[in-house]
This record gives C-alpha cells, structure tokens and sequence, in this order.
C-alpha cells in the first residue's frame, strides 16, 4: 500500500509505502513520522473509509488534537478529488520507473516524490515545491559516471540519474499515448 499527503493549496506530497497487514497505529505512526515534524497537523483530513481511518484509535487520536476527519464515500469518491489525482500520477510514475521490476517500486518513491514536487503543475502553475518554500527547487547536478573514487557513490549517483531519465522518458512517451488517444475521440467544430 502506498499512501500519499497532499497540500491543498501547494500541491506538494509525501509518499509513504505501507507493507501488509499494517495497523492504524502503524499508519499513524508514519503519518507523525513524516508529515507532521514538516508541516504540523492539519486542520481536516479527508479519506477513503478503510479500517485504519474508521478505527476509534484514528479517530480518538485526530480529532483530540483539534484534526476533523472526514469520509469519501463508495458514490461520491471525488470529494477528495485531490488526492485522486494524485494518486493516479503517483502510479503513472510508478510505471514509468519500474517497467519490467514491479517488485522494486518501494524503492522509488523517493525519487518519484522529488519528481512530483519539482516539476510543473498546470493547476498552481507552480512547483509545488516552490508554492511551498516560496522559491525554486534546487536542481539536482547532471552526473558523470566514473568522476569519483568512491565506487558506491558512482553507482548511487548514477542510478539516480539514469532513474530520473528513464521516468521523464516513459512520461512524455506516456503523455503523448494520452494525446493521441484523446485526439482519436475529439470532433473539429466549425462555427
């Protein structure tokens, strides 16, 4: 299970993965882990009504700190629509990263947040990391592989960028499958 937070004003997440049978004590966990030490709590949460979020603990623990809680429902799941969206680039990038190596998803989502908050969005016409911190993401160095001495950062250095091509890759080539598959379904109107 992969589970996302989004701002919703930013656009900036964190990606989370959740290995199975996982406890809400578990989730929470995480949630204070990662999300909380960065950005506090949130005023209101929204979610899908798995046991984790309708559990008494969930709702004892959020709503004692001040955090109202709130359920999509099986007919209206676009009350969160955010996070719907999020979800589906989450798994575009997923896609994108692991081909053919499904088993190895976990170990991208840290490139695929960066992904995610660093680049564009049409909707804030910002990065959502510089919606958030208020400038730039810094970028990261085009490396060359062999210009260290140290093997394991060579690897490591240049893992991550052939990772990061691969996905910009696999997106356009997506996103262009998307177009013309749109553009299949579209009607020229004349006036």
């Amino acid at each position: 299970m992969s589970s996302s937070d989004s701002g919703q004003i930013t656009k900036y997440v964190h990606f989370l993965s959740l290995a199975h049978p996982y406890t809400t004590a578990k989730v929470a966990s995480l949630f204070m882990q990662n999300v909380f030490k960065l950005h506090r709590l949130p005023s209101s949460i929204v979610s899908d009504k798995d046991t984790a979020f309708t559990s008494t603990f969930w709702q004892e623990l959020f709503t004692r700190q001040g955090t109202d809680l709130a359920m999509s429902t099986a007919y209206h799941p676009q009350t969160d629509g955010q996070t719907e969206v999020v979800n589906r680039s989450l798994e575009q990038y997923l896609r994108a990263f692991v081909a053919d190596k499904t088993s190895q998803w976990v170990n991208w989502l840290p490139l695929v947040e960066y992904w995610f908050n660093t680049n564009y969005h049409t909707s804030t016409k910002n990065t959502p990391f510089k919606a958030f911190y208020g400038y730039p993401p810094p970028r990261l160095l085009e490396y060359i592989l062999g210009t260290t001495q140290v093997e394991a950062v060579d690897n490591y250095l240049y893992t991550r960028q052939q990772a990061l091509s691969l996905l910009e890759t696999n997106l356009v080539a997506a996103q262009e499958r998307m177009k013309l598959q749109a553009d299949k379904n579209r009607t020229e109107r004349k006036f």
